[in-house]
């Protein structure tokens, strides 16, 4: 009776060491899943990379920060200009739907004597992307467009 007490004695502690085995492999599987995940997260958050163009259409200014910005003037030149206008485009749009350079007449515009400047927004057209844009951010491009 002594040899079956310690033959279940036996059997219990390798039981005992075959689930605290099985609680490691755990551990490690669900560590390495956290792993994977948070890889994913963060290759989804990075901005996607500048795609390079083929050939440029437009003018564009290089940045501060080593960014390009993409232009387009209309209207008469600046230095004479009476009235100047900043176009910057909405959502999907680019500096070619302009509405005040199209819609209007040269001649209505030379008359009035305006100057427009239309701009593709960091990530779209030829801009290249900013991947800390902010409100701010695309405020302080305008103005370094317009001091160049």
């Amino acid at each position: 009776m002594g040899s079956k007490v310690r033959n279940l004695s036996e059997t219990s502690h390798t039981r005992k060491h075959i689930s605290d085995s099985s609680s490691g492999v755990l551990k490690i599987l669900l560590f390495v899943l956290f792993a994977e995940v948070c890889a994913w997260a963060y290759k989804t958050a990075l901005p996607p990379p500048p795609r390079k163009l083929g050939s440029l259409t437009s003018p564009r200014i290089k940045l501060h920060d080593g960014r390009h910005l993409s232009y387009k003037e209309y209207g008469v030149p600046k230095d004479v200009a009476k009235s100047k206008i900043i176009y910057v485009h909405c959502f999907d749009c680019s500096k070619y739907q302009d509405p005040f350079a199209f819609s209007a007449s040269p001649a209505v515009i030379e008359q009035l004597g305006v100057h427009i400047v239309a701009l593709d927004r960091p990530g779209y057209g030829e801009s290249d992307p900013d991947p800390k844009r902010t409100v701010k951010s695309l405020a302080l491009d305008i103005e370094e467009l317009l001091m160049s």
